[in-house]
C-alpha cells in the first residue's frame, strides 16, 4: 500500500479473522476498488454478507470457469442449473458444495461440474464476459506515477513499527529480550573462534 499500487492482489485477506473484522477488511477493499484501484481477492467460505459485498465473483472448478459475474447473478445462474439457494442459506456455501468433488461420487460430481461450466460458457453470462473483454481497446500501458523513494518507504515502515511497539509494550519487551538472548547465544558460540575460521 505504500507505493499506492493500481492493482492489488489479496490472498485470503479474511483468513483467521472473526466475522466483524472480516467485514471491515472487505469494506476497506471495497472502498479501494471504488477509488479506482483494481482489487483481486481469493476467499474461501465467506459469510453471506461478505459474499454480497463483492462487485464480481469468479468460481473455478476443474480448471474451468464455472461463473464470472455479480454475486446476485451467480445465485440466479446456479438456480437455472438446478442448484437453487434455499431461503436463509449462504449462497457461497451452496456454490462451493455444488462444485465440490465428493469422495466415492467423483464421476457424478465431475459430470455436474462439466455441465455447469458448459452452461456458463455457452450461455448469456459467458457470452457477456467475452463481449466485454473484446470491447476493451488494446493500448500501450502508460507509465504510472513515480514510486515512493526508498527512504520514504523506510520511514513509513519505521513509523508503523514504532506505533505497533507503543501499542503492545509487552510484545516489544519480549522481542527485545529475544534479540538480547540470541545475541548472547551467538556471541558465546563464536567466543574463542579465531578470525581465520570465520
Amino acid at each position: 500500500m505504500l507505493s499506492n499500487p493500481a492493482l492489488l492482489f489479496c490472498d485470503e485477506p479474511t483468513t483467521g479473522l472473526d466475522s466483524f473484522m472480516a467485514e471491515n477488511v472487505v469494506q476497506v477493499l471495497s472502498k479501494l476498488a471504488k477509488s479506482g484501484r483494481t482489487v483481486v481477492c481469493t476467499i474461501h467460505q465467506p459469510a453471506s454478507q461478505l459474499y454480497l459485498m463483492f462487485d464480481r465473483v469468479m468460481f473455478l472448478a476443474g480448471g474451468r470457469t464455472a461463473f464470472l459475474g455479480s454475486p446476485r447473478e451467480c445465485i440466479q445462474f446456479f438456480e437455472d442449473c438446478d442448484a437453487p439457494c434455499p431461503h436463509n442459506y449462504n449462497p457461497a456455501d451452496l456454490i462451493i458444495h455444488t462444485l465440490a468433488v465428493v469422495p466415492h461420487e467423483e464421476d457424478v460430481c465431475r459430470q455436474r461440474i462439466s455441465q455447469i461450466c458448459d452452461a456458463y460458457e455457452s450461455g448469456h453470462y459467458g457470452h457477456a464476459v467475452v463481449e466485454e473483454v473484446e470491447k476493451i481497446p488494446v493500448t500501450e500501458v502508460p507509465r504510472g506515477r513515480r514510486r515512493l523513494d526508498f527512504f520514504t518507504q523506510v520511514a513509513a515502515l519505521l513509523h508503523r513499527y514504532s506505533l505497533d511497539n507503543l501499542r503492545n509494550p509487552s510484545l516489544a519487551r519480549a522481542k527485545l529480550l529475544q534479540k538480547f538472548v540470541m545475541g548472547i547465544f551467538v556471541g558465546l558460540l563464536y567466543l574463542r573462534v579465531s578470525l581465520f575460521f570465520l
